[in-house]
């Protein structure tokens, strides 16, 4: 079982009997400790208190935002199509979404092996994962875009 498992049978449970029981609390994956929908302000806290647990050698700076960005770089470098990104991401436009296909070759392969949740070695030679493809292989040019359904590689 993991995390969102182990949260969704028990911890949002708990947390949605502390609350209102309003309708919005009900929708939302996550809840404060008082049983209402996680606001901005709230994720800023969890995010700063998270940054504060790591271990020095990664703890930096991070916003909300920023980790949003991070996932969504991830994604399109892990081979997802451009298109899901975007929906996930609530883009109208495909092209709002280009920003992670624009990157100075082998910035992205660095900074997706020094990433703490790359599985593999943090060397930068002959690694495995996503970050293990040189940095002439990939392309910074736009991935096609293509109606076909994608999932995520394995």
């Amino acid at each position: 079982m993991d995390a969102l498992d182990e949260y969704l049978a028990g911890l949002r449970g708990d947390l949605l009997a502390r609350g209102p029981g309003d309708d919005d609390a009900r929708r939302a994956l996550l809840l404060s400790w008082r049983g209402r929908r996680l606001d901005a302000q709230g994720v800023r806290a969890v995010v700063r208190r998270g940054v504060a647990a790591m271990p020095g050698d990664y703890r930096r700076e991070a916003t909300p935002h920023a980790l949003r960005h991070t996932s969504a770089t991830l994604l399109v470098a892990s081979g997802w199509d451009v298109k899901v990104v975007a929906e996930l991401l609530g883009h109208r436009s495909i092209a709002t979404t280009g920003v992670y296909l624009d990157r100075i070759d082998g910035e992205l392969d660095a900074a997706i092996r020094a990433h703490p949740l790359e599985p593999g070695p943090r060397s930068t030679s002959t690694s495995t994962g996503v970050g293990a493809a040189s940095s002439t292989s990939r392309s910074t040019e736009p991935q096609e875009v293509t109606d076909r359904p994608v999932t995520p590689p394995g």
